[in-house]
């Protein structure tokens, strides 16, 4: 067994931004394996409250392929109180990672 590639908990909204209550609040964690994790935390993915994976736009599609990134990958076992940390992920984390991209395709 590869423990590298071992899912690990991670917070959707990074505890820099959260209060202690958030921190240890469970539903401010999901699991991923390492390489989702890294594009979680980087703002190049996110997920809807569904768990449909969302990629940004300043992620190329060969990229995305080579980096070997599921484009139908979901997260399962969500709860209604993981929404409210998804929303901020995408608004406050995975947003700005598009802009960024988008600034990037136009200059």
């Amino acid at each position: 067994m590869d423990l590298e590639l071992m899912p690990t908990t991670i917070y959707v909204m990074p505890c820099r931004c959260s209060t202690n209550k958030e921190r240890l609040d469970p539903f401010n964690g999901i699991s991923l394996s390492p390489l989702y994790d890294r594009a979680f935390d980087k703002g190049y993915i996110t997920f809807s409250t569904e768990g449909t994976i969302e990629l940004s736009p300043s992620v190329p599609v060969a990229e995305v392929r080579l980096l070997g990134l599921r484009t139908d990958a979901r997260l399962t076992g969500l709860g209604v109180k993981h929404g409210a940390y998804l929303n901020y992920h995408r608004s406050e984390i995975w947003a700005k990672r598009r802009m960024n991209g988008q600034a990037e395709q136009q200059g």
